[in-house]
């Protein structure tokens, strides 16, 4: 009995743990920089992922033109369109 307490115990303390710490010294592009994206990255059109594709990046370099809370406006040779931040490599 007086185990199983001291375990409920434990677990309280330790229930509130510190969040996971952001990287603030991540380096991200500015725009009209080069990018690293992930193989196969999407480029839409809009920045909807149900909106038409636009190209399939291959290169695996980008020049970010705008950011966006979620897209990024990106050009990819003579593409440009929409790439979720997602698919960039920071």
């Amino acid at each position: 009995m007086q185990f199983e307490e001291s375990i409920k115990e434990s677990l309280i303390e330790n229930r509130h743990r510190d969040p996971r710490p952001i990287a603030a010294d991540v380096v991200k592009p500015d725009e009209g920089q080069q990018a690293a994206v992930l193989p196969y990255a999407l480029l839409f059109r809009r920045e909807d992922h149900r909106s038409k594709l636009v190209h399939i990046v291959i290169s695996g370099k980008v020049t970010i033109l705008k950011h966006g809370p979620i897209y990024c406006l990106v050009r990819c040779g003579p593409h440009e369109g929409y790439l979720h931040k997602g698919m960039i490599l920071w």
